[in-house]
């Protein structure tokens, strides 16, 4: 998309998520995660979920290479979702690419028709050309805002929860409220042996 901001400005929006969201049915899962379903919720509380906890997207600024992770319960689905995500942006960016070209081309073939100065219609013809060569790149192209270098897939490794750290940190606990109860018994013996 010639290097500007926009895609990305789109692809990190909350009314692209929301479109997402509603394109793919997504309210019900984002809610029954964690058993938070409950029917005052709407499309804003699916969206806040959405961005603070499933959908991340960051820029390299060295390289400009742009990054979509998709955290979810079930691998499987958070890598379509990533690949979904992004084929939708390509599809709307592409899609309203080729529609302000082609409302472009009526206003400029309009312009010249009307106009009867010859080097104006030969310079409105050159931004004629530019404008068909836009909508045929547009129309040509699957990746049109964003090219995909490394889709998604399902990890191999679980990202959360981490089970190793729960029993290091639960055998952690353990060991210190068994070491306390020891203690405190001990206490409550030598008491009774005091008296």
């Amino acid at each position: 998309a010639g290097g500007s901001q926009e895609p990305l400005a789109v692809l990190k929006s909350k009314g692209y998520a929301r479109q997402f969201i509603t394109e793919h049915n997504l309210m019900p899962l984002l809610f029954t995660q964690g058993g938070m379903f409950d029917d005052k919720k709407d499309i804003r509380d699916a969206v806040r979920i959405f961005d603070d906890k499933v959908r991340s997207v960051d820029q390299d600024r060295r390289t400009g290479l742009v990054t979509v992770t998709v955290t979810w319960t079930d691998p499987a689905l958070a890598a379509k979702w990533a690949n979904d995500y992004v084929r939708g942006l390509n599809e709307r960016m592409r899609e309203e690419a080729i529609r302000e070209a082609e409302r472009n081309l009526a206003y400029l073939n309009k312009e010249i028709a009307t106009t009867p100065v010859v080097a104006a219609q030969q310079t409105l013809g050159r931004v004629v050309e530019s404008e068909m060569q836009k909508m045929l790149l547009a129309r040509g192209s699957d990746d049109y805002a964003y090219k995909v270098i490394d889709p998604a897939t399902q990890p191999n490794r679980r990202y959360s929860p981490r089970r190793s750290l729960i029993v290091i940190i639960s055998t952690a606990i353990g060991g210190l409220l068994g070491s306390l109860f020891v203690l405190l018994r001990r206490l409550r013996v030598q008491r009774r042996e005091r008296a």
